[in-house]
């Protein structure tokens, strides 16, 4: 998620086709919830940032106007949604929660015991440090055509590790 994060709000600032930064937009927005989500406790069924260091609970303080607009903007076919400019999310926006989920990330993973810090991969949350290993297209069934990760990417996830080291310190298998 922290890499995807990164990797996104990275793009939004890149001049591109409209399409293409919409689609960086909205996964940029799913990580951010999803991380905010995690950091804030605020998630039911989901794992919560309290469970790995006890009573943690970052404040969501001078981000929450910022989360609004996107909760209101991309998260439901409202009809409330911003029609103007001014009501929009938008890159400054992104940039107060990638700051605010960077800034209480990093305060999470030093409060983690020794153990629990150990299982986390810096470099593997740093789209810098990543390989490049390209997506191509092939078919899923007769006539049909999907995205399909290639062999590298499908086994070396790191959402697999996370899962793992999750498992591990929660002794807890996946539903």
């Amino acid at each position: 998620m922290l890499k995807m994060l990164r990797y996104t709000y990275g793009q939004m600032l890149q001049k591109q086709h409209y399409l293409s930064w919409n689609a960086h937009f909205e996964s940029f927005a799913v990580h951010a919830r999803n991380l905010v989500n995690f950091l804030t406790n605020n998630d039911t069924g989901n794992f919560k940032a309290s469970e790995f260091v006890q009573a943690y609970k970052a404040k969501i303080g001078d981000c929450q106007g910022a989360m609004t607009k996107l909760l209101i903007q991309v998260f439901h076919l409202g009809k409330k949604r911003p029609r103007d400019v001014v009501g929009k999310f938008n890159t400054q926006h992104a940039k107060q929660v990638r700051d605010w989920i960077e800034k209480n990330f990093a305060d999470f993973l030093s409060k983690l015991s020794g153990e629990q810090r150990a299982l986390f991969n810096e470099d593997k949350a740093d789209p810098a440090k990543d390989e490049a290993t390209y997506i191509t297209t092939g078919p899923t069934g007769p006539g049909a055509y999907a995205c399909t990760a290639s062999l590298a990417v499908q086994t070396h996830s790191t959402s697999d590790d996370m899962g793992i080291a999750i498992r591990k310190i929660t002794d807890r298998k996946p539903k």
